[in-house]
């Protein structure tokens, strides 16, 4: 029975809030318009303290005075203080602002939600509305309906609003949809909750952050609006504090007096880059697009590597029982040699480690065996190798990849090319989505034997041919000119083998190969990878979660949890005695055909999500054998004779298998 943990034993998540926060306040031009529309507020709120005159008394100066300690920023035409209707008018502004964001959101959030989530002739429906309002300009809309209503200012700042709903409303309802198909969303429709509840309670919280960020961008532009609508005319009463109606009263003067313009257009441009700073500081601090600067310095095809990638040659916290750094000497065929590698993951600003510290040696013709639940770090580990992962989010932050002695974290992208497919290749999980569906199978092949090895391009189709005979597909001359949706998923993967081989390589990542196959194709699969080794003398990486396949076919087993390594052994020994208890668990979970259903213990509880990896052993809650050694210090990977394990129990665990 697995030990219940304790509060205290799992670290408290982060706050969200305080995350965002912290983020925000990083961004030092986000602070600065913050700052600035506190600034606007404090104006609005304490105007008639800090306002030296009425702002609508008229002629407490000389008409057009110049600044003055009495006017600070003169008198307008008919001798009144700029300065003070200046104050005045951020309440205008900032009621503007307000007024048309909260228009702008009763109208498209429900409108969206709707649209989104009901989809059908409701979503038709609906976006044809918006279309038909989004073809009228704002300006245009909104005075038609202040014309409707006399020319009434609220009825223009709701014009206002309705004209700006419908680029909110596709932003809610493209958001909707991608939120609509998740599981927990299926889950609340499954269990016969309200449709109002799942929207207000489940959507909406998970589509807040683009909302947020929109509304900030429309409160500027609302300000701008209003402006434009008090030069035509349409605005508060003549006289009225607002720096719309100051452009439009100073215009008539702008050749003789054109500092009057400058006063209301430098406060309007001042609050809307106010209002659209904030904005692209939450948008990066809610996560939206987070990275977008560290995008934009990185090459797409190649993982970034930190500056503090390289390490020694020995890993000082890898210790062998005989008090010896480092892992077992390597033997004079390693082909791939894998030290300490490191890969970091940024998610909403936060970077967070996803595999932590593994490392391997796969020598020619042997096959490796990466096991382990999902969320282990399996696909990362091999896509790492390859350098597939894309930068943002991750980032190799430290480790060595050793190619026949080249170190892949040093390759340039040129360097890259010429080894992925060509001296190292891979095979994805689904076939489907690797191969291109708007090219033929054999083009496909062909064309990376022409990327690596050169010649025309009829003898590269000839070599397609070829190739996919020798993966054992019928009529490969015919099935060259399919398309993938043609074939049957065994012949996808076959075709996959086929281009992964086009060029010899001598190592093969396969992640998942049998994934979703029959029994029967799955077999065919593994006995065709054991023709290929032999035949090519292939080292192969092989990532799967089907401990039968990795006892069929694998002569090492490197076993991951939490995006650690925890053992590393020689295939019939971890069948044998293992010495991890995670290790020990998997082959108890696993179904037998010589046992009864009472024999399978499934493992409860799930693997820890990355930054919330519990203290010492990582999989101590989930462990039977946990003993308080086991939740303090990190627990270190030691080397024990042929094998490596992380564990404090080892000694004790080779016993229980």
């Amino acid at each position: 029975m697995v030990p219940a943990v304790e509060a205290s034993e799992v670290p408290a998540a982060r706050s969200g809030n305080q995350g965002v926060v912290r983020r925000f306040m990083r961004d030092r031009f986000a602070v600065a318009g913050l700052l600035v529309l506190a600034l606007m507020t404090v104006l609005a709120v304490f105007a008639p303290v800090i306002a030296q005159h009425d702002p609508e008394q008229l002629f407490v100066g000389v008409p057009f005075e110049e600044p003055s300690g009495a006017h600070w920023f003169g008198t307008d035409d008919l001798g009144r203080d700029n300065a003070s209707r200046i104050v005045y008018g951020t309440r205008v502004a900032l009621r503007v602002a307000l007024e048309v964001a909260a228009i702008t959101l009763l109208i498209a959030v429900p409108l969206g939600l709707m649209a989104g989530f009901a989809g059908g002739v409701m979503d038709f429906l609906l976006m044809r509305l918006v279309d038909a309002v989004q073809a009228v300009p704002p300006l245009i809309f909104a005075l038609a309906v202040a014309s409707a209503f006399d020319l009434s200012f609220n009825w223009a700042l709701f014009g206002v609003g309705v004209s700006l709903s419908p680029s909110l409303t596709r932003i809610v309802r493209a958001e909707t949809l991608a939120v609509r198909e998740e599981t927990f969303i299926e889950a609340s429709v499954a269990v016969g909750s309200r449709t109002s509840w799942i929207l207000l309670r489940r959507v909406l919280p998970n589509i807040a952050s683009p909302i947020i960020v929109q509304t900030t961008i429309f409160m500027g532009v609302a300000i701008l609006a209003e402006a434009g609508l008090s030069i035509l005319g349409v605005g508060l009463s003549p006289g009225s504090a607002a720096w719309g109606s100051m452009l439009s009263d100073s215009y008539t003067y702008i050749q003789s007096n054109a500092q009057n313009v400058l006063y209301p257009g430098i406060a309007i441009a001042v609050i809307v880059l106010a209002f659209n700073l904030v904005g692209d500081g939450l948008r990066d601090a809610l996560g939206l697009d987070t990275d977008q600067r560290f995008r934009a310095k990185t090459r797409l095809g190649l993982t970034v590597v930190a500056k503090s990638a390289p390490i020694p040659a020995t890993t000082p916290a890898a210790t062998r029982t005989n008090g010896e750094t480092g892992p077992p000497p390597a033997g004079p065929d390693v082909v791939l040699e894998v030290r300490s590698l490191t890969v970091d993951a940024s998610t909403r600003g936060e970077r967070v480690t996803i595999v932590d510290d593994i490392g391997f040696t796969l020598e020619r013709g042997q096959v490796l065996g990466l096991v382990g639940e999902s969320g282990s770090g399996k696909t990362v580990s091999s896509l790492a190798i390859m350098r597939l992962l894309p930068s943002p989010p991750f980032t190799l932050r430290r480790g060595e990849i050793l190619f026949e002695g080249r170190d892949l974290m040093q390759a340039s992208m040129a360097e890259m090319r010429g080894i992925r497919g060509n001296e190292i290749a891979m095979v994805f999980q689904d076939p489907m989505v690797s191969l291109n569906p708007a090219h033929r199978v054999g083009r496909q092949i062909a064309e990376s034997v022409r990327l690596h090895r050169g010649g025309s391009d009829r003898d590269a189709q000839r070599r397609a041919v070829e190739l996919l005979d020798h993966v054992g597909i019928p009529d490969a001359r015919s099935r060259a000119t399919s398309y993938p949706h043609e074939l049957s998923g065994g012949m996808r993967q076959r075709a996959m083998l086929a281009m992964a081989l086009a060029c010899s390589p001598k190592v093969l990542i396969a992640d998942e190969p049998t994934t979703a196959l029959d029994v029967t194709i799955q077999a065919q699969i593994l006995e065709l990878l054991r023709e290929l080794r032999r035949e090519y003398d292939l080292s192969v990486i092989l990532v799967t979660h089907d401990l039968g396949v990795v006892a069929d076919i694998c002569d090492q087993v490197l076993v991951m949890y939490a995006g650690q390594v925890v053992e590393h052994a020689p295939a019939d020994q971890v069948f044998r005695h293992p010495e991890h208890p995670y290790t020990e668990a998997l082959l108890q979970a696993m179904p037998r055909l010589s046992s009864g259903d009472g024999d399978i213990l499934p493992i409860a509880g799930r693997v820890p999500t990355p930054g919330h990896h519990p203290a010492g052993c990582r999989f101590h809650p989930r462990c039977a054998h946990a003993t308080e050694l086991c939740r303090g210090e990190p627990i270190e990977l030691r080397h024990v004779a042929l094998s490596s394990v992380r564990c404090v129990h080892s000694t004790t665990a080779a016993g229980r298998g």
